[in-house]
């Protein structure tokens, strides 16, 4: 038993009735309050489902209304058609309308001879019921149906039959024809309806004419017969397309031919291959002076013997040769337009302008190894070339083989290739003839061609550049080698003598050939720099390295100082061959004509202090290293340059990027003579922060510091900055800025661990944006840390 035919006094419809709000009744199946979405349910009186109330107390079944009447069945649906029918002509239109009865959707579908909507052949007809008559006459009458919608199997029909009035009419009606001349027809459909307005053309009766009484193109244009016997007459038809029935003839007599003469000017052309010329026709013996052009044979030419196009003057047309050489011989043919049979040519001789070179020209290629050749062609429209070896295409396994770039194995190249990139290679031995020829041959001109020589070693050999060298102790020299043979030109670097003993004796040698001399003299002082082949390590080249005895100076550290340092900094030299002191006293540096306390660490390192003196002014102070024997280096020099005045500023904006004029002058800091050079050892400014001066306390990091803008009047701000080298008060500290400086350090004072804490003054009017930080030593060196700060509003 379903719940809702339960007893009134069953539980689950007793349970089914909850009080809902404001004390309205609620019924709640068991199953409808388990479903997850809200169900409405719309209970009829519950007197009607047999229970007396909400209580669940039972009703009579007696008291069940009676059940309705059966209704009575529809009338039957039925269409009609207006009109029913009727005649209609080609292309015109007709409104059909269909009333369908005893049927609340009065929609029907339209159809003509069975095709819904009708089609092209029989008609059309829109859902609005407009029939459209066909342009072409129709074999029969048509039936147009309109069915119901609602049921298909009502409907009604009519009866159109689609009539015709067309005329033809053909003008002109007489003409007189030249042999192989024409005659342009035309036709006219006329109608009260829209008929297709085109024709069927004949000649005699024949659709489209034919050779021996002339032809008609689709378009009406009639064309004689070349060489009729006799006078002809012909009779042109048109028939029209909608109506068959209905056509206009008019008649055609074709003369005979007369006695006429062509001469083409000029007789004989060489023209280059691309290029044009004009030529002109003179006709004689008729008055009518026309002419049809071909080349051999071909009206306007093709591709291959050349085009024809108009040209400015009557009779005459330009010819275009073709972008390559024809086998063959090439005639520009004029014929007589009165008589077909009188016809007069010129002669074309082509030549090229192509062009043709090779890369390399020369080559040299160990056996088995390949070489890649370029060609570059000019002049032509097609890449097409032939390659050859030795005078055989594609060459053989004896002289060597042409093969398609990057292929391996070797692939031959097709006849008709227009790579312009190849591989070459070169035989599995020498062959008797050698050096032998590559060439590339242009396939438009076969008479332009470029080659190469390429002579063929048995192994690759590998040479070295310079064979020989005398370098100072100390310096750097580069050395090259080339491997002849092979595209792979990577070498082993080595260093080797009768003094290389340990390692640093002969000095060292890089990868890239770049040699590095040792700082002293080995004795004996020859070495050999050899470069061994990495493809064949038993192919090797070498060069003679003669190391100077003479000390020499490669390089001073610092090279420059600024004019006003204290002094006081290490100033070291280096080089090679010095004497570091022993027993005996070692090298002397001397500067500007004094020798000066040296330390010499090594043969290539020595090392004195400037003096405040030395820096006093802006000067070249020359330096030498003198040796105890007297032997003295050649001079070299200090720049003392004079201090800036201060940094320059260099605007930039999105619309002026860049600025040029501004030279940039870097000055060596005076720690960069230190033997030890190190992190702690160079001024600079590694980190800023905020300090607290309520907690004595600094905040170092990577961020640039923000400087607060006040509104009006200056604000004092502390920040901290640190240095691993350790910065101290006593160094100029500043801000940049606008040209007059809004940003003032007005005090410095050590925090200890290498940080100073600066206050800087900052004014209501000071620019927004970031700035950098720039501290100075006594020594005039000068260190900046780039956009630390940033003023903000």
């Amino acid at each position: 038993m379903s719940e809702w035919n339960r007893p009134c006094n069953s539980p689950s419809v007793r349970n089914r009735y909850t009080e809902g709000e404001s004390g309205k009744g609620r019924v709640t199946p068991d199953w409808l309050s388990a479903l997850s979405a809200p169900i409405v349910v719309v209970l009829a009186t519950l007197a009607a489902n047999g229970c007396g109330g909400f209580g669940g107390a039972g009703s009579s079944s007696a008291n069940a209304p009676a059940p309705p009447a059966t209704p009575a069945p529809p009338a039957a649906i039925s269409v009609s058609l207006s009109p029913p029918g009727g005649a209609v002509l080609l292309g015109s239109t007709m409104q059909f309308s269909a009333t369908v009865t005893n049927a609340t959707n009065s929609a029907v579908a339209w159809s003509v001879d069975g095709v819904a909507g009708g089609n092209a052949g029989n008609g059309t007809i829109s859902s609005a019921g407009m029939y459209s008559a066909p342009q072409v006459l129709p074999p029969s009458s048509e039936t147009i149906a309109a069915t119901s919608v609602s049921d298909p199997t009502k409907s009604a029909s009519a009866s159109i039959t689609v009539t015709s009035d067309v005329a033809v009419s053909i003008s002109p009606g007489l003409a007189t024809v030249q042999p192989g001349g024409t005659q342009q027809f035309s036709s006219t459909i006329s109608s009260a309806g829209r008929p297709v307005s085109s024709v069927t053309w004949f000649v005699n009766g024949i659709a489209g004419g034919n050779t021996s009484l002339g032809t008609i193109s689709g378009s009406g244009l009639y064309t004689a017969p070349q060489t009729p016997a006799a006078a002809l007459n012909v009779t042109v038809t048109a028939q029209s397309v909608a109506d068959p029935s209905k056509s206009a003839a008019a008649v055609v007599t074709v003369t005979s031919p007369p006695s006429v003469s062509v001469m083409v000017s000029p007789a004989l052309a060489t023209i280059g291959l691309g290029n044009t010329q004009v030529f002109s026709a003179q006709v004689s013996g008729t008055a009518n002076t026309l002419v049809t052009w071909d080349v051999n044979g071909i009206t306007s030419g093709n591709a291959s013997v050349g085009t024809l196009s108009p040209g400015a003057l009557p009779n005459s047309v330009v010819y275009g040769a073709p972008s390559s050489f024809f086998s063959g011989p090439i005639d520009v043919r004029a014929t007589s337009a009165a008589n077909p049979a009188a016809s007069g040519s010129a002669t074309i001789s082509l030549t090229s302008g192509v062009a043709i070179s090779l890369a390399p020209s020369i080559a040299t290629l160990a056996i088995n190894h390949r070489q890649r050749f370029s060609a570059t062609i000019a002049g032509s429209a097609t890449s097409n070339v032939n390659w050859s070896v030795g005078g055989i295409a594609g060459g053989n396994s004896a002289l060597g083989q042409i093969c398609a770039a990057g292929s391996d194995p070797c692939m031959p190249l097709s006849g008709n290739s227009s790579a312009l990139s190849v591989d070459y290679l070169a035989p599995a031995a020498v062959p008797a003839v050698n050096p032998v020829q590559l060439a590339v041959t242009s396939q438009v001109d076969p008479s332009k061609s470029a080659s190469s020589t390429i002579t063929l070693l048995p192994h690759i050999v590998v040479s070295v550049s310079p064979p020989s060298a005398t370098v100072a102790a100390g310096s750097i020299t580069a050395f090259s080698a080339s491997v002849l043979g092979t595209a792979d030109q990577g070498v082993i670097w080595n260093i080797g003598g009768i003094p290389c003993g340990t390692p640093s004796a002969c000095g060292a040698i890089n990868s890239d050939g770049q040699f590095t001399a040792p700082i002293e003299a080995p004795s004996p002082n020859v070495i050999t720099a050899t470069a061994t082949s990495l493809e064949d390590a038993s192919r090797s080249g070498s060069a003679s390295i003669a190391i100077s005895t003479s000390p020499v100076i490669t390089q001073i550290l610092p090279a420059s100082a600024t004019a006003g340092a204290v002094g006081g900094f290490l100033v070291r030299v280096l080089g090679g061959n010095f004497v570091s002191p022993a027993s005996s006293q070692g090298s002397q540096i001397v500067v500007a004509g004094t020798a000066r306390a040296t330390v010499c660490a090594n043969a290539g390192d020595c090392s004195t202090t400037l003096a405040q003196s030395d820096l006093a002014a802006p000067a070249n102070l020359p330096v030498l290293v003198q040796n105890p024997d007297g032997s003295t280096s050649p001079l070299v020099f200090i720049a003392v340059v004079a201090p800036s005045s201060g940094p320059s500023f260099v605007s930039l904006t999105p619309a002026n990027p860049s600025v040029s004029g501004n030279d940039i002058f870097v000055i060596d800091s005076s720690t960069a003579g230190s033997a030890l050079p190190s992190a702690d050892e160079a001024l600079s400014i590694q980190a800023l922060g905020s300090f607290s001066a309520l907690t004595n306390s600094c905040s170092l990091g990577g961020n640039a510091v923000a400087l607060q803008r006040p509104a009006s009047g200056t604000v004092v701000t502390d920040i901290c900055a640190f240095s691993a080298s350790g910065l101290d008060p006593a160094h100029q500290y500043w801000v940049t800025g606008p040209p007059t400086p809004d940003l003032v350090v007005i005090a410095a004072q050590s925090l200890g661990f290498g940080i100073v804490d600066l206050t800087i003054a900052v004014p209501a009017n000071a620019q927004a944006g970031a700035r950098t930080l720039f501290v100075q030593n006594p020594n005039k060196d000068i260190a900046a840390a780039s956009g630390a700060l940033e003023v903000r509003e």
